[in-house]
This record gives structure tokens, C-alpha cells and sequence, in this order.
């Protein structure tokens, strides 16, 4: 019965996160492109393998090349607060890695170092994959002799857990993706956006 129950504890622990998903918004609509704030970048939605994405050209004549979105021209649901990760699924359909930065604001008065968190990740030329956005506010103790750390669980996709002040998940105004001061244009494709909720507190 013990070697039985502990078993059973080692299946329970090995279960995968549960995840919830919401869209947040549709960037393979054609109509919602001159909703989004265009800055020395160019989108259409094309037809890929995997279906409609919207096509992304970073161009290099900016510091700050970037596709935001802003609510509630390009989102409705400002309120965050039941979800804790922004997933972007993206693909990279050149033959170079692309440096995807993310920042989502919780006011228009956000600048780049108030009301917003950001971080980074890169993207290898293939299919889609889901930058993952963590959004948490709170942290969580590690195993033993091991950092604290947000309390997400490590799901498989692209992770942005970069520690930053806290914004208000209940009033979210704006996302967007970013190339920091690019030496050459990048093109980067946006298959959905979506707010997901997954367990916490496993470590």
C-alpha cells in the first residue's frame, strides 16, 4: 500500500499543467490592420503552410521598429487579471534567428521603464511556436538552495520570465512586438494571440 501511494504521488506530480485559452484578439483579419500602431514596419495577412498569419517586415531606418496593439482599437478585454501568460504564436520564415521582444503596458502613460513589463527570446527559422509571456505577480520559494521564481509551471514554448515591476493585469491597454536597434529588416509572422491561464504553484 505505501509503494502503492507513493505511485500515485509521482504520477500526480508528473501530470501536465492544465491550460486554459482565451483570444485575445484575430491578427489573420485583413479589416484589424490599420488598427495596429505601424512603426518603421509594414503588415499584411499572407497564406502560410499552417494557414493565414500576418506577415511582420521589421525595416532598420528606427531604433524601435515595432507592431503594437492597442485596445481597444485592436483588443476589447483590457481585464488580464484571470489569465497569467500572453501567448503569441509566431513563425520565422527566413533563414536567420530573429530576436522577438515583447512589451505589454498597463497605461498609456507607459515609456519603456514604467507601467510595463518586457523581455525577449529568439525565434529559429521553422513552424509556429508560442512565445510565452509570463505575467504573474507573485513569486514562489524554489526546491531547496534553488532561486524563487514566478509561479508559472515551465510549459513547453518560448518563455519571457524576465523580473520587472508589477503592472495591473485589470487594465491592460497595449501590446507589442518589438526589434531593438536592428542592423538589417526581419520578418517575423504572427499566427494568434491569446491569454492563457495555467496552474501555479508547482516547483
Amino acid at each position: 500500500m505505501k509503494h502503492l501511494f507513493l505511485a500515485l504521488l509521482l504520477l500526480a506530480g508528473s501530470l501536465p499543467a492544465q491550460v486554459t485559452r482565451t483570444a485575445l484578439c484575430d491578427p489573420t483579419d485583413p479589416q484589424m490592420v490599420e488598427q495596429y500602431e505601424l512603426v518603421s514596419v509594414t503588415a499584411e495577412v499572407v497564406e502560410t503552410p499552417t494557414g493565414k498569419a500576418l506577415e511582420v517586415v521589421f525595416g532598420h531606418d528606427s531604433d524601435w521598429p515595432h507592431i503594437k496593439f492597442d485596445a481597444p482599437k485592436a483588443y476589447k478585454q483590457i481585464d488580464w487579471s484571470k489569465h497569467n501568460v500572453l501567448a503569441i504564436t509566431v513563425s520565422n520564415a527566413t533563414d536567420k534567428v530573429v530576436k522577438a521582444n515583447v512589451r505589454v503596458d498597463d497605461s498609456p502613460e507607459a515609456d519603456g521603464g514604467t507601467h510595463c513589463r518586457q523581455g525577449s527570446c529568439e525565434v529559429v527559422p521553422g513552424s509556429p511556436v508560442e512565445i510565452r509571456f509570463d505575467l504573474s505577480l507573485k513569486q514562489i520559494e524554489g526546491m531547496r538552495g534553488q532561486p524563487r521564481r514566478r509561479g508559472v509551471d515551465a510549459t513547453p514554448g518560448l518563455w519571457i520570465r524576465k523580473q520587472w515591476p508589477e503592472i495591473d493585469l485589470a487594465h491592460m491597454t497595449a501590446f507589442q512586438i518589438f526589434m531593438a536597434k536592428p542592423k538589417e529588416g526581419f520578418t517575423l509572422r504572427i499566427h494568434k494571440v491569446e491569454l492563457l491561464g495555467i496552474e501555479t504553484g508547482k516547483v
